[in-house]
Formats: C-alpha cells, sequence, structure tokens
C-alpha cells in the first residue's frame, strides 16, 4: 500500500455506474453505509454530460473535469472507463493505457473485435493490468451456477439464460445491454462457443448456442435476469439478483488488480463476449448459422 490515495479517473460520466463507483469509492453509496474505499480516492473525471460531472462533484467530491481524456494522464494513477458506447470504450482508454494507467472498462467492453484485441495488445505493451466485464457474470447466483456446473460437468446436457434488451438506444443499439447475458453464459458455461443460431423478433433476440456438445439458449428481452442448468437428471433455474453485490464485486476486482498489478481474469475469456456477441449479430441479420470467430494471438 502506498501513503497516498491511489487517484482513480472515471470516463464516461452519462453513465449511472460512474456514480455507483464515485460513491462506493469516495463514500455515501447507500449500499455501503456512506463507507469509503481505503487506498483509492476518485480525483478527476472526464465526460460530456454537465449534469452528471455536476453530480459527481457534488455527491462524490471530484475535483477536477478534463476537457479530453489525454489531459487526465497527470491527474490519476489508474482509470475507470464507464461511458455508455462501447465504441468509446477505446478511445477514452488509449493514451492513458499507453501512459501506464491500470484500466477497468465497463461493458460492453468494446462493440468491435478488433477494438477488444487492440485494447489488450495497449495493456500488454504498457505492462499495466486491465479488467473488463459486466458485474452480471461475478454476482453471487451466477457464480453458484458456475460452481454447480463445474462439479458435475458430466452430467450437463445444456441450459438458457435471459436478460433484457435494448435495441433502439444512442449507445450501440443491440450492444448497448446484450453482454450481460452473454457473460452469465460464459461463467457458467464457459466462453468456448463454437457457433450461434439467431433471430429477432419484435423488441427480443432469441439465440442457440453451440458448444459441441451442448447448447444454450438465450433471450434477451424479458426485465429479469436468469438462468438454468439442465443436468441428466435435474433442472436447476435461478433469478439472478444483479444489484446487491454486482457493483461492489466489480470494484473488488478493479481495486486488488490495481494494487497486484494482475488483470483478475484471463484476457481471452475478457474479450471473448464481444467475438460472441459479433456472431450473434451476424447470426440474426443473415438468417444463418454462423461459426464464432477465433481471437487472434494476443
Amino acid at each position: 500500500m502506498c501513503n497516498k490515495d491511489i487517484r482513480v479517473a472515471i470516463l464516461g460520466t452519462e453513465n449511472s455506474h460512474a456514480l455507483a463507483f464515485g460513491q462506493l469509492i469516495n463514500g455515501g453509496h447507500p449500499l455501503r453505509g456512506g463507507r469509503l474505499t481505503p487506498g483509492f480516492r476518485v480525483t478527476s473525471a472526464y465526460g460530456y454530460d454537465g449534469a452528471a460531472n455536476d453530480k459527481l462533484r457534488e455527491l462524490c467530491g471530484v475535483e477536477y473535469f478534463a476537457d479530453s481524456p489525454e489531459q487526465l494522464i497527470d491527474h490519476c494513477d489508474a482509470i475507470m472507463v464507464t461511458a455508455r458506447h462501447g465504441a468509446n470504450h477505446l478511445p477514452y482508454a488509449r493514451e492513458l493505457i499507453k501512459a501506464g494507467k491500470p484500466a477497468f472498462i465497463d461493458k460492453p467492453t468494446t462493440c468491435d473485435e478488433g477494438e477488444a484485441v487492440e485494447l489488450v495488445r495497449l495493456a500488454k505493451a504498457a505492462g499495466v493490468p486491465l479488467c473488463s466485464f459486466s458485474c452480471c457474470g461475478i454476482v453471487t447466483d451466477t457464480i453458484a451456477l458456475k460452481q454447480m456446473v463445474a462439479r458435475e460437468r458430466d452430467k450437463l446436457i445444456g441450459g438458457s439464460v435471459s436478460s433484457p434488451i435494448s435495441l433502439e438506444n444512442e449507445y450501440g443499439g443491440f450492444w448497448f445491454y446484450t453482454q450481460h447475458l452473454i457473460q452469465i453464459m460464459g461463467e457458467i458455461f464457459g466462453y468456448d462457443v463454437k457457433t450461434v443460431r439467431a433471430k429477432k423478433r419484435n423488441d427480443s433476440v432469441i439465440m442457440q448456442a453451440n458448444y459441441g456438445d451442448f447448447e444454450v439458449s438465450g433471450y434477451w428481452g424479458p426485465s429479469d435476469y436468469s438462468a438454468s442448468v439442465y443436468f441428466k437428471n435435474r433442472s436447476v433455474l435461478r433469478s439472478l439478483d444483479i444489484g446487491t453485490d454486482g457493483y461492489q464485486r466489480e470494484l473488488n476486482l478493479f481495486t486488488d488488480m490495481v494494487l497486484s498489478g494482475q488483470p483478475p481474469v484471463d484476457y481471452r475469456d475478457m474479450i471473448a463476449p464481444v467475438f460472441i456477441l459479433t456472431a450473434v449479430e451476424r447470426a440474426f441479420e443473415s438468417g444463418e448459422e454462423v461459426a464464432v470467430n477465433e481471437i487472434p494471438e494476443l
């Protein structure tokens, strides 16, 4: 631990996640009774939303607001990119990672396979750790199902996952919410999806993910999160509580990473959702079964 707090910069203040992380670190979040995150402090931010900037200033005590991501280089030791549009994630983070800042990237990691690969390569070249995920993959209910599958893998015959979707928005359309489902599926069943089939129907998307020896169905559309695991002798269904500890677990992984210098997840698994979502989008646009592209050498 250092004597001074590790200075965190938040990029993409328009997202409610920015305020949540700001309050979890600086104090004031209702789930933590106002407690701080020892050793860390959000001291700076970048974002185009003036009202959101004002909230971070008033509710979290953030002092410095930059006019560009690059202006934050001398004002932070680590970054959290929370921009709502995944297309902004690499541009916001690029120069800061190059400057040696460990980074957390909110979902979706990116909206493009090449950009996801570039993020990892930038971090490796700079010698700094990087993490990116949806909190849905690390909440208690998802972890319980993941452990169940690990124990009884020989009995597994399939599963299903559901989560909300927003197809019409200014934050990437299909990409805005969809990593939540893929993260749940990937954590429980693994990220080694071979092919996908998908259909877009009204305000929902239905997917079938082929793992080779079993399949998992995905339904983007309902307003809640759930997952089912099908074994030879029984089925297990869980409604997933993502609100109680999701943000806190993300923050714990980020702060542990900054202190240890080690990424909390394998980089191939970290960017796999981008490759799976790309295949899903190609599948419902073409009406054909689509192979998930291989992740190149990182």
